[in-house]
């Protein structure tokens, strides 16, 4: 099973610059994004946070949960936001060289997260690939640093 000590550098609160790519679901551009990561009473759950704010007041929530699945190493993850698309199957992953990657598949197309604390610093990418494309691309890339 996925040992999720392993997160236990991602708890607290992060603040830093964003970046969102081109993607048909929300405005581009950079904005200032805010972390917060904790684990609930049993230790059982990583609970997330994500807000987003742009140059424009424009803004974007969104909420998570990762836990690992008992019957397999992986870490799945749930992703709940204010643009409404219900998580139909979780993110999946693992660890890969200090990276955690994780991926999954929408009705939309595939996504994949890569998350990497280096030097107190928490990397945090997004990436898409809708049906048609071949390639994936960045919806939302960041740093972030411990408040």
């Amino acid at each position: 099973m996925f040992d999720l000590s392993s997160l236990d550098p991602f708890a607290g609160y992060w603040s830093g610059e964003s970046v969102v790519g081109p993607n048909p679901w929300t405005k581009s551009g950079p904005n200032l994004g805010r972390w917060g990561f904790r684990f609930d009473d049993a230790r059982k759950n990583l609970i997330f946070d994500y807000e987003q704010s742009g140059p424009d007041g424009s803004g974007f929530d969104g909420h998570g949960v990762f836990c690992a699945d008992p019957d397999s190493e992986d870490l799945c993850g749930f992703w709940f936001d204010d643009r409404g698309f219900p998580p139909f199957h979780p993110l999946r992953g693992q660890w890969s060289d200090n990276r955690l990657i994780l991926l999954n598949t929408t009705p939309r197309g595939q996504g994949r997260w890569t998350l990497h604390i280096e030097n107190g610093v928490l990397n945090y990418l997004i990436e898409g690939r809708l049906s048609a494309e071949e390639t994936y691309s960045a919806v939302l890339s960041g740093q972030y640093h411990l408040t």
